[in-house]
């Protein structure tokens, strides 16, 4: 879904359901979380983090003839073996995990190398947690196909629910009059957007980019017309797809408008999310380790983005992938292989293997 444009015409259907009327509305057989997803435009670089000593890297071999990275695929009986930093922790409660551009990759298929690594790390007895700006619905079945049973935080913590139950424990949305002036504010500048109440995806109509949109995560997309005079419920947060470069100067626009009044960070290159102003992935996942009884300075979180400044700044020790944000990649107290090379398979195996 290579730089999905929000604005466009030509809408699709005109049934406009009330935000509590999704979930009668969703079509019957959900897809596999193994099917094969539409593709993302992402093209992560393997730089080096400034500062970083070699040993605290992954290694990147050059190929001689091209001058190219290569950055091949290892399964678990062809790994030469990560060699950890010395300072990685010898005692972890918690790993902490961002979902795409970290543990998926573009085509949004958790491989059985990270798979099965995720289920080790359960399996030793070490809480596994799922930190994502995705919704519960479309982040839930990555957790189920892990195995895994501790609190996913979502929405960019947001929300943090229980994969099995489906239970919320914390919900944390956007004041509807703040959701009304942002909304209306984008629409001053010609933006469209997602608004998501009630863990259901609503725009105002159905555009070929939105379709596409809602297909990469199986999502059921409603329209409902003018958004501003539908809300009637806080929504969980807000969402405009453009080309990164438009976002830019966009996020900047809305940072200068609303201040601190709202939590405005880009997940991914093309997607800026606007949500309540007490919400970070630090948040939730302080909510889960008080929730669940784990400490911090016994947790290693990794991330890729933006939206991953704060989970990786809170965690005991953070992990970037090679591929994330250079923001990121400074922070981190390490830098693994890229989401191409399974990197947090790489690094879970390594500390089991201790």
């Amino acid at each position: 879904m290579p730089h999905v444009h929000a604005r466009g015409a030509g809408g699709e259907g005109q049934h406009r359901p009330g935000p509590g009327q999704a979930r009668d509305l969703r079509e019957a057989g959900e897809a596999t979380a193994g099917d094969v997803r539409a593709r993302l435009d992402r093209r992560p670089e393997q730089v080096r983090a400034k500062g970083l000593s070699e040993e605290r890297h992954a290694e990147v071999v050059q190929d001689a003839a091209g001058g190219r990275f290569e950055r091949p695929r290892r399964l678990p009986h062809q790994a030469a073996g990560l060699k950890l930093p010395s300072d990685f922790p010898q005692d972890v409660a918690a790993i902490a995990c961002d979902l795409d551009r970290t543990l998926i990759g573009e085509d949004v298929v958790l491989h059985d190398r990270t798979r099965a690594a995720l289920q080790a790390t359960h399996a030793a007895g070490i809480h596994v947690v799922l930190v994502t700006g995705r919704m519960f619905q479309a982040a839930r079945p990555f957790a189920l196909e892990a195995g895994l049973d501790d609190p996913v935080v979502c929405y960019q913590g947001a929300v943090v629910a229980e994969p099995g139950s489906g239970k919320w424990l914390r919900h944390e949305p956007i004041p509807l009059e703040l959701a009304r002036e942002t909304i209306a504010a984008l629409n001053e500048e010609g933006f469209g957007l997602n608004c998501y109440v009630d863990d259901e995806l609503y725009v105002a109509e159905i555009t070929p980019e939105a379709r596409r949109y809602a297909d990469f995560q199986h999502l059921q997309l409603h329209p409902v017309g003018d958004l501003l005079a539908w809300l009637k419920e806080p929504p969980t947060k807000l969402v405009v797809i453009e080309d990164p470069e438009v976002l830019d100067r966009l996020k900047q626009a809305m940072l200068d408008r609303f201040d601190e009044r709202l939590y405005i960070s880009k997940s991914l290159p093309y997607f800026l999310e606007f949500a309540s102003p007490n919400v970070t992935k630090a948040a939730g996942l302080d909510f889960v380790a008080e929730h669940v009884g784990f400490p911090r300075e016994q947790t290693v979180a990794f991330g890729d983005g933006e939206n991953d400044i704060e989970l990786v700044e809170w965690a005991g020790y953070g992990v970037a992938v090679a591929n994330a944000h250079e923001r990121v990649r400074e922070l981190a107290d390490f830098v693994c292989p890229s989401v191409d090379e399974e990197g947090v398979a790489q690094v879970l195996e390594a500390f089991l293997a201790r």
